[in-house]
């Protein structure tokens, strides 16, 4: 009896398609399976899907989503899904429909190319299967932008660790605006104060000779 595959689960598998060796896509997408409660799939399913889908079974590196390129890049999700909300990176509708997004490393090299600076905190060895040499060394001798470093947020009066902001503000019942007027101000929201905690991005700019054209 065939099983219908479901949207969230033709979602999912365009976009861990291309990521990794054909027989890690596999487990990886029944993994996911048993935790959402779609049907497990064997391999042979996985790949006449992909087929009909119009996906190679190949490792391909391109093809990324947000979440897929912010895994390979070792950064947060939502610094890249802010690159594409502001214009800045293309992602277009994947194959498979529903939100499914595609981001090209063609297109990441045009980004990077006009933004460097977005890249920085980013170690070169992640960049070194997706662009050229030069490119990266552009990216590394560019003074970094700070703008949207991701640090975590610390309650004060019981040293609670949260993520972001975001997990700050749905674990106390405090707004997100509050946790972020005060994280700016400093004075407390509803009674309790908050802080950045963390660093900042690393600086890779010592490895730049390494990728001098």
């Amino acid at each position: 009896m065939r099983t219908h595959w479901s949207a969230d689960a033709v979602d999912f598998l365009g976009d861990i398609e291309g990521m990794d060796r054909f027989d890690f896509i596999v487990a990886k997408f029944n993994k996911q399976a048993r935790k959402q409660g779609w049907a497990e799939r064997s391999p042979i399913a996985i790949r006449v899907k992909l087929k009909r889908l119009g996906y190679s079974i190949r490792p391909t590196l391109d093809g990324f989503n947000c979440r897929t390129l912010a895994g390979y890049l070792d950064v947060y999700k939502d610094r890249v899904h802010g690159w594409v909300e502001d214009g800045l990176l293309v992602a277009a509708p994947g194959l498979g429909g529903g939100s499914s997004r595609r981001i090209k490393t063609s297109d990441l090299i045009v980004f990077a190319t006009k933004y460097p600076a977005k890249l920085h905190g980013i170690h070169p060895d992640r960049l070194k299967l997706l662009m050229s040499r030069a490119l990266i060394y552009k990216i590394l001798t560019t003074p970094p932008n700070n703008t949207g470093i991701k640090l975590k947020v610390m309650r004060m009066d019981t040293g609670e660790v949260f993520d972001s902001i975001r997990d700050a503000s749905r674990k106390t019942h405090i707004s997100r605006t509050h946790v972020g007027k005060m994280l700016i101000a400093g004075s407390p929201a509803c009674g309790i104060t908050f802080k950045r905690v963390g660093r900042a991005w690393a600086d890779y700019s010592h490895l730049a000779e390494r990728f001098k054209p």
